[in-house]
């Protein structure tokens, strides 16, 4: 049957050759120089290369610009020749489908090599979508001066120019531009590299997830790009996102890096905030060398976010010891060599002799196997349990981090309910004499508002127990204690269940506080707006305490599952392990039953025989020492002695884990573990063993792991910030290897959580003469090199330590008992060296001016900045020198913000000695503010509504009271607000005293007096005006005269003006009559002096 399917794929195939050696090339051909100007010609090329060595030894020159939009186009399938690009464009690529390996070329083979091409389009895979590139899926042999314009979609193995860059794969000054999105291995220039990849740029976004795809697109994707092939993209990209949550791996240059990558430069942002693991600027995870690398880009993620690789993890290698084997072999070599002689040394017992030789001789070579058999078996148990461990983790893993991030955010909003409870109980006591005091009502809103904190207080401590036991649970799954971590996850569902039962009965007590305060309208008004919104944040808190509940179910459910499997079990050193170890002893022992009986059968044989079984005794006691000895260490092995770190010793002699001279001036933000260039120096909790392990050595039950795992030379300039625990200047978590003559000069910060340093946040290995300038701020473990650390030599801090609680430091905030620290120095800012103290010759303070005077003192430390930032957008950057005053910088203007008021965060200091960032700080408009005068001690005198500052303040004093007046004082103090130059208006609402049901109001200022237009609102009176500073005078209303006490001086001075008419009538009276005499006395007068008389 398997012979005749032989023939007829035989047959099959030989007709596709014949078929295919008659299809026409359209390109022309000048011998092994093929030609290339149309889409036809590289359609028809694109053919002929589905053998895989018809381009062997051929050069292919592409001679003018091609589209293939609009053609049915399929991918090389592989190349293995010159393909010269000329410079020359491939444009309109559009590939969705054929499973796997896609791209231009599916296949560059070993000899293949790609030079001067642009490729832009689209490209996806249609199945498992792995192994996705825009100039290949897989390059085994070079890719030389080429670009990439456009989007890439994949699952795992993603890049720009390759999906996997093979062992023997050369990737060499090429871009990409555009955006690349996938969930494991995605890189701006390959998805994995396990070659080389040098002098490349990658200006695309990998794995953005950012909202309002199409407007990326758009910008991002070449004008060539059809519009289906940008549907279909962001269609692809919109259901990524339903995966993205898992994806891991992902850099600026390749997402998993076990090669050299070398010069090349990351430009394109890289992740998405509080999603992914292992992001880097250049490599997501590397094992292999990165040198002069610079990542430009912002760089974010959930855990392992570093500037240059999200996770430094250590080159691992298998070392087997020789030494027991080679010691067991030599002594079976003496043994053989004693049988030999003895048996030269017989006479007539000379068979039996030999019967007995040859036993001990099949016992000793049984003894021999057995021990081959146990050193498989420890070989076995090694790496098998890693195996088992790194499966569990990785099934349980990520829900556990989950649940921590759940948690995490419930501790939040559990904060905020925490304060709307506190605000219900401050209006209880600001409204109770309404209700008179020890009233029913008022005693049962307190005892609910008690409830709703005691339910609160459950709440917090269930989700902080829940998160231990998850930290718990993941350290006794890495030591093989599943029933332990179990255990656990049981408790975890236990303490969710009783979270979510809390803020269940703390949800209906609100209920029944809501009912309640309906019948009590005294306070209802006051209590109604602050009940509503603590149940808008309970409602809040409800979704997540089922996601709480939920997601520790699944924990315990993945481990119900687990034990009911066969697939994860731990091996153990157990009953075979003895079995194999029991038969040793048994050969060896039934080696040494035979000597025993041959030293009786020769006992009378010579001296010479006797003393040949002595020797023969003797050294199968060496060997038995030997196997005993091999046996007891196998079994007594702790899992830490297996592991040694190696990375100071080989600093110079290896560039497998190291990441040299390489720098980031990209911002980096994640949850747990962010550095500046590695998030995390560790282990991969989810590598295999065979994949990430070299093995050196044959297979021995002695043997141990070496890790290496280096920072050398490398350098941050930007801020970084983790949400949670581990953010450090260079790196956030250093679990193993070596940091020397690293620098960092950007700030550091932990918004919620601990661990926290200029260098490292936390650091279990060596950090040897390194610098760091930076601010650092965090909860607990914050130090100018490293918030908790091991061994500090010969390193130089300038920081400001900011907002620690405990353990804080100008080196470190604290430092392991067993490690050493020495020649450390620090300059004097306010800070000691470790934890309070500073120690002469080991964390020492020195006078910044001294430093600044010694030959080789860090230029860095003489630049200092103002960075003045607004929403967090930068405003503007002042440059300044130490001791320089700030009353003569130029600060700028804080931008307006409508409804806002805003002004720059106080500097804390009158010269520059130190870095600030200062941020606007912005607070809403008040609308109303109200007199500390109160009427009866409950409501205020008078209220003032407008545009205020929060320092606004409204004075009332009360200048004379009469049995139905009162004169009042009134002011507005302070900022008064208002956006415009325009004077503002404001509406006063004056309280009435009790006994009384209206009033007139009269205003007077230095300007002279006024009537107030008021209206009647329940029991105030309400007018607006202008001034801010004035004299307010009531007048019970109903009291005689409208008008009341002003009516006396209106009538005074009615009556002062009819006497001043009187006055003036009489006067002009008086000279009426004075004026009518005065013409006859004339004439009287001419008459008697007239001449006529």
């Amino acid at each position: 049957m398997k012979h005749n399917a032989k023939r007829i794929s035989a047959v099959i195939l030989s007709a596709v050759l014949a078929v295919s050696s008659f299809t026409p090339i359209h390109a022309y051909a000048d011998g092994d120089v093929i030609q290339i100007s149309s889409a036809e010609d590289f359609a028809a090329f694109s053919k002929r290369c589905t053998l895989d060595s018809w381009s062997k030894g051929k050069t292919v020159n592409l001679t003018a610009d091609i589209s293939l939009s609009g053609t049915d186009f399929s991918p090389v399938p592989v190349f293995c020749g010159t393909f010269n690009g000329n410079g020359h464009t491939i444009s309109g690529l559009e590939l969705d489908g054929g499973n796997s390996y896609q791209g231009l070329f599916r296949f560059v083979e070993q000899d293949g090599v790609i030079n001067g091409l642009t490729v832009s389009g689209t490209v996806s895979a249609d199945g498992a979508q792995e192994y996705v590139g825009g100039i290949a899926g897989s390059v085994r042999g070079t890719v030389r001066d080429c670009s990439f314009e456009g989007v890439i979609d994949g699952t795992m193995y993603v890049g720009g120019i390759a999906g996997i860059t093979e062992k023997t794969g050369r990737i060499e000054n090429c871009r990409v531009i555009g955006m690349i999105q996938g969930e494991k291995y995605i890189g701006g220039i390959t998805g994995r590299n396990d070659g080389s990849v040098s002098s490349s740029i990658n200006h695309a976004r990998i794995n953005p997830l950012a909202g309002g795809l199409s407007a990326s697109l758009e910008d991002e994707t070449p004008a060539d790009v059809t519009d289906n092939a940008l549907d279909r993209t962001e269609n692809t990209l919109e259901n990524a996102r339903d995966t993205a949550e898992v994806s891991q791996d992902t850099g600026g240059i390749a997402g998993f890096s076990n090669g050299n990558i070398i010069n090349c430069t990351n430009e394109g942002g890289v992740g998405y905030p509080h999603v992914g693991y292992n992001v880097g600027g250049i490599a997501g995870r590397t094992t292999g060398y990165l040198s002069g690398c610079t990542n430009k880009g912002k760089i974010q993620g959930r855990k392992d976010v570093g500037g240059i690789a999200g996770q430094l993890a250590p080159d691992i290698q298998l070392i087997f010891s020789t030494d027991t084997l080679d010691k067991l072999d030599h002594e079976l070599s003496v043994l053989s060599s004693l049988a030999d002689s003895a048996m030269d040394h017989t006479d007539g017992n000379r068979d039996v002799i030999s019967r007995r030789l040859d036993a001990i001789s099949d016992y000793a070579e049984s003894a021999s196997d057995h021990t081959s058999d146990l050193a498989d078996m420890t070989v076995d148990w090694a790496d098998g349990n890693l195996e088992v461990i790194n499966d569990l983790m990785d099934r349980v893993g990520d829900t556990v981090d989950r649940l921590d991030e759940i948690t995490g955010s419930a501790e939040g909003i559990l904060n905020t309910v925490g304060e709307g409870v506190d605000l219900l109980e401050d209006c209880v006591n600001e409204t109770g004499s309404a209700l008179g005091a020890g009233a029913k009502g008022e005693q049962e809103l307190r005892d609910m508002i008690q409830k709703m904190k005691d339910y609160n207080a459950i709440q917090k401590e269930c989700a902080a127990a829940i998160r231990e036991d998850a930290k718990k649970m993941l350290k006794a799954l890495a030591e093989g204690d599943l029933e332990g971590a179990s255990e656990l996850a049981e408790d975890m569902e236990e303490q969710a269940a009783e979270y979510k039962k809390a803020g269940q009965d703390k949800r209906e007590t609100l209920k029944k506080f809501r009912e309640a305060i309906a019948d009590l309208p005294a306070i209802a008004d006051k209590l109604r707006g602050s009940a509503g919104s603590l149940e808008e944040a309970m409602d809040t808190l409800e979704h997540v305490s089922y996601d709480v509940a939920d997601t520790a179910a699944e924990v315990h459910r993945l481990f119900r599952d687990l034990a009911d499997r066969d697939d994860i079990q731990f091996q153990t050193l157990g009953d075979d392990y003895k079995a194999k170890g029991d038969q040793v002893h048994d050969s060896v022992s039934a080696i040494g039953d035979q000597l025993e009986l041959l030293n009786q059968e020769v006992g009378t044989t010579g001296d010479t025989l006797s003393a040949d079984m002595r020797s023969l005794k003797d050294q199968l006691r060496v060997i038995s020492d030997i196997l005993d000895d091999a046996a007891d260490d196998a079994r007594d092995t702790d899992k830490d002695e297996l592991w040694s770190d190696v990375s100071e010793e080989e600093i110079y002699r290896t560039t497998a884990g190291m990441a040299e001279g390489c720098v980031n001036n990209g911002v980096v933000e994640g949850d747990i573990n962010a550095g500046g260039v590695a998030g995390a120096m560790a282990v991969e909790s989810a590598m295999d063993p065979e994949d990430d392990i070299e093995q050196v050595g044959d297979d021995s039950f002695s043997f141990h792991y070496e890790t290496r795992a280096i920072l050398l030379n490398c350098e941050n300039r930007v801020p970084v910030t983790a949400r949670k625990d581990y953010a450090g200047g260079i790196t956030g978590r250093m679990d193993l290897g070596y940091i020397l003559e690293c620098r960092n000069y950007g700030n550091v910060e932990s918004t919620d959580g601990s661990y926290v340093g200029g260098i490292a946040g936390s650091s279990s290995s060596t950090i040897r003469r390194s610098q760091s300038k930076c601010m650092a701020s965090g909860k607990n473990f914050v130090g100018g090199i490293a918030g908790d650390a091991y061994n500090l030599l010969e390193n130089l801090a300038f920081v400001s330590v900011r907002d620690a609680e405990m353990y804080s430091g100008a080196i470190a905030g604290r430092v392991d008992s067993e490690g050493e620290v020495s020649g450390n120095r620090f300059v004097d800012n306010g800070s000691a060296g470790i934890d309070g103290v500073s120690y002469a010759g080991k964390a020492e303070p020195v006078a910044y001016e001294s430093l600044m005077a010694e030959e080789n003192a860090p230029e860095e430390f003489r630049k200092f900045t103002l960075t003045y930032l607004a929403d967090d957008t930068l405003t503007g950057r002042v440059s300044c020198k130490y001791g320089e005053p700030l009353s003569g910088l130029a600060v700028p203007s804080v931008p307006q913000k409508p409804g806002y008021h805003g002004e720059w965060e106080p500097v804390g200091e009158d010269t520059i000695t130190f870095d600030h960032v200062l941020k606007a700080v912005y607070t809403p408009h008040v609308t109303t503010v109200e007199s500390s005068a109160r009427r009866d001690d409950v409501r205020a005198v008078i209220l003032a509504e407008g545009t205020f500052h929060e320092d606004t303040g409204l004075s009332a004093e009360k200048i004379s009271e009469e049995k139905n007046r009162e004169v009042w004082r009134i002011s507005l103090t302070g900022d008064l607000g208002g956006e415009g130059e325009d004077t503002e208006t404001y509406t006063y609402r004056f309280i009435l005293p009790a006994d009384w049901e209206n009033a007139v109001l009269t205003l007077k200022t230095d300007q002279g007096m006024e009537a107030a237009s008021a209206e009647k609102d329940q029991s105030a009176l309400v007018f607006s005006t202008g001034l801010t500073d004035f004299e307010l005078t009531a007048e019970k209303a109903g009291t005689g005269v409208p008008g009341g006490w002003i009516l006396i001086p209106a009538i005074g001075a009615a009556a002062a003006a009819v006497i001043l008419v009187f006055f003036v009538v009489r006067k002009k009276k008086a000279a009426a009559s004075q004026a009518s005499a005065a013409p006859a006395e004339q004439d009287q007068k001419a008459e008697k002096d007239s001449p006529l008389k």
